[in-house]
């Protein structure tokens, strides 16, 4: 197992840190390369250089040489340089950490998968997790390798057992500085069975590649992940994890027994939470034979896409090739893939998805990067602007043996579903993931447009035709989506025998038959896209952003949201009743908006630049709520927070909750905000400027205190406004919910 140390070029190999693993890419031209300052070496290849041609990727002249930079960092430097005195390269965008652990780990795909998954899954994993609370000048350590909690003050403690992985969460940026010596750096833990990976929870939470883990709405805290990926202590549900998120602002007002609960209960989640992780980070790196923590020192940066894409690059080493990066120039055409009837409540729907719809049609028609080429009887790609080109694929192609792998090897991971469903899963998120580089939006890679747009492009004829013979054949489509198509339930028609008219791999299934659909509204009267709500009687499927309830108070977001659009559907009584009743009647604490967030994303942009403005509903009342507690006033900027004379380094992840209910005014932005039992209206001002060279917000709130009955006057008017109440609401204008009234 390798993995970054954190220090110069520095890896840890089995345990022992190694100093002497340079990170490496790839120049390419028709002469030497100079040795620029911050290169380690220049070293000749037998490698074939290939360059994208304005189709494809073909041969190209000149000569690949492997730089070997003297520090990492160096390395996007030396690409910059190289270019400007027109060399091209390759593989620059590997991390170095994940390019040590594919070089020294094997970084080769097993012969069978099912059976390498099989085996490596059987083997328990051993992790340790931990958490820290510091209060005051008592600092208080918790553990567990999966037994009972342990709390202590010394460090060295955790070095227990030996153990695969120490996980955490926040821990890169907060943790480590109160386990030192142990933590040598964040990343890596020194026990006496060697340097062990450190793994921080947040930084799969908190990437682009989340959403492939499980988590599917926003918030960063760990209760809010733990919810939604199903990480919680048996026995414990939705309203005992709020009640006890909110114990954190009073850490300092505790017992010492009450502050080692609370933070034994933050360890056991923690750890389940890394125990599930940590499987399916195992499951992936058995596939690609790289470590979990280099996938997630990866995720820090990038997406799954790289982890296909490096696989890639080590089949085309195999093969005597290395190919040059690029970055997308290309815009090509497409819509939404959504077809629908009219809005309204259907009963007795039955769902189909087609199997892994992507994934079997670049396995179909052997789409790769490099074996594209122009044909008079091929497939028309439409771009931006109105180009086309018909284009076919070749026989075969080193990338698309890759992917076939991928795409083959689930029909083997399907029958370990049941006992190991993280070896289906890893293979699913490769499969789905394996094409996503070929259009990537940033960045450089094995960039492809034409590929990208066929199987776009395919699928959406594919849906298209599907779509319109539905009707021709009495089978009453109601609903479509991309690789999912609703119909009327009890129509016979042979699906699967149409659809294998566009490939003998293409399957479709019945996923369900669900006793309601609802489709919403849009203005112009016609259907939402991809907001809809399903229910089976008993379970409640809410899709699309008009309905998702992320900025819905706590209680109707976390459980009572899907329990009343479930009552109302089956006729209870007017769905404003319905919520007008569950503000009145919900515990206090439970009627105001949550928002968790770190000092990094109230500032910057999923690009990593600095917001303009800052946004009303995610940044703003956490600002405000920072004010609240400092006494009215703070300056704030990405990495600490000023109140008076006195400046508080932060670290840019830290976690900060807000529990707050907007309101309306046209002076400026007011909130009601919930601090420590009481709740405050406050006006709040901001102003923008610069801190060094940071960019800051000078936030001053004035605050009356309110009693609850007036809080929860606010919290009805908002939840009775709210985007998603007035979506449903919007059915009943087409008197179409009139009997459920």
């Amino acid at each position: 197992m390798s993995f970054y140390f954190g220090v110069a070029n520095y890896i840890v190999h089995k345990g022992e840190v190694r100093k002497d693993f340079y990170p490496y890419f790839y120049v390419i031209g028709e002469g030497r390369p100079p040795k620029l300052p911050g290169v380690k070496s220049v070293e000749d290849t037998d490698f074939e250089p290939w360059e994208f041609d304005g189709l494809t990727y073909s041969p190209r002249r000149g000569k690949a040489y492997r730089v070997y930079a003297d520090v990492p960092a160096l390395v996007p430097q030396l690409r910059e340089k190289y270019w400007k005195y027109g060399f091209k390269t390759s593989q620059s965008n590997v991390p170095y950490g994940y390019r040590a652990s594919a070089d020294l780990d094997g970084g080769t795909i097993p012969q069978d998968i099912g059976e390498a998954l099989k085996n490596a899954l059987s083997v328990r994993e051993k992790i340790l997790a931990f958490d820290v609370e510091v209060v005051g000048d008592r600092v208080y350590i918790g553990y567990t390798v999966g037994d009972d909690v342990v709390i202590t003050s010394e460090p060295y403690d955790l070095a227990v057992e030996d153990v695969d992985a120490f996980v955490g969460f926040n821990s890169w940026s907060f943790d480590v500085k109160y386990l030192k010596p142990l933590a040598v750096t964040e990343f890596a833990f020194e026990t006496p069975w060697g340097v062990k990976p450190h793994i921080d929870l947040f930084v799969i939470a908190d990437s682009r590649a989340a959403s492939a883990f499980g988590k599917v709405e926003s918030g960063s805290s760990l209760y809010e992940v733990a919810l939604q990926v199903g990480a919680l202590p048996e026995g414990m549900g939705v309203r005992e994890v709020m009640r006890h998120k909110l114990k954190r602002a009073q850490l300092h007002k505790m017992s010492e027994r009450e502050i080692k609960e609370y933070l034994a209960l933050d360890v056991k989640i923690t750890y389940l939470l890394g125990l599930k992780w940590y499987r399916l980070l195992k499951a992936i790196g058995t596939i690609l034979g790289v470590s979990p923590m280099a996938q997630v020192q990866l995720l820090d940066k990038g997406t799954t896409a790289l982890m296909a894409e490096v696989a890639f690059h080590k089949e085309l080493e195999r093969v005597g090739r290395v190919y040059v990066e690029r970055s997308r120039e290309m815009e090509f055409e497409g819509g939404d893939k959504t077809k629908s009837t009219a809005p309204g409540v259907y009963e007795n729907v039955a769902e189909y998805d087609f199997s892994a719809m992507y994934p079997t049609t670049y396995t179909l028609y052997r789409v790769g990067p490099d074996n594209i080429y122009e044909c008079g009887n091929g497939f028309e790609v439409v771009f931006t602007g109105g180009m086309r080109r018909r284009i076919c694929f070749g026989d075969d192609s080193p990338v698309w043996r890759i992917m076939k792998r991928f795409f083959e090897s689930r029909q083997a991971t399907k029958k370990l579903k049941d006992v190991f469903p993280e070896a289906d899963q890893a293979v699913k998120i490769l499969a789905n993931s394996a094409y996503g580089g070929f259009a990537r939006t940033a960045g450089v890679g094995i960039v492809n447009e034409y590929a990208a747009a066929f199987i776009f492009q395919f699928t959406e004829r594919i849906f298209e035709s599907l779509w319109e013979w539905l009707k021709q054949n009495g089978a009453e489509p109601i609903y479509g989506d991309t690789d999912s198509v609703y119909i009327k339930a009890g129509v016979s028609v042979p699906l699967n025998e149409y659809v294998k008219k566009f490939g003998e791999l293409y399957e479709m299934k019945l996923e369900g038959v669900w006793k309601k659909m609802v489709l919403l509204m849009k203005k112009d009267g016609g259907v939402a896209e991809k907001s809809y709500i399903k229910t089976d009687g008993e379970r409640v499927v809410i899709k699309g952003g008009k309905l998702k309830p992320h900025d819905l108070p706590r209680g109707l977001r976390f459980y009572a949201w899907r329990d009343i659009i479930k009552q109302w559907l089956d006729g209870a009584e007017d769905l404003d009743k319905l919520l007008t009743h569950w503000v009145v009647t919900a515990p206090y604490e439970e009627i105001f908006v949550e928002k968790s967030s770190s000092l990094r994303d109230i500032f910057r942009n999923n690009e990593g630049k600095y917001k303009s403005r800052l946004h009303h509903m995610s940044d703003i009342p956490i600002l405000a709520t920072l004010a609240l507690r400092h006494g009215g006033e703070v300056l704030v900027s990405e990495n600490s927070i000023t109140a008076g004379r006195k400046t508080e380094k932060v670290p840019s992840t830290m976690i900060l909750d807000s529990l707050f209910i907007p309101v309306e005014t046209r002076e400026g932005k007011q909130y009601v905000i919930y601090i420590d039992g009481r709740s405050y209206k406050v006006d709040v001002k901001l102003e923008y400027g610069k801190k060094g060279d940071a960019y800051a917000a000078h936030v001053v709130v004035s605050r009356r205190e309110m009693g609850e009955y007036s809080a929860r006057q606010y919290a009805l008017k908002y939840v009775l406004r709210h985007n998603a109440v007035e979506s449903l609401r919007s059915l009943k204008k087409l008197g179409i919910l009139e009997r459920f009234v």
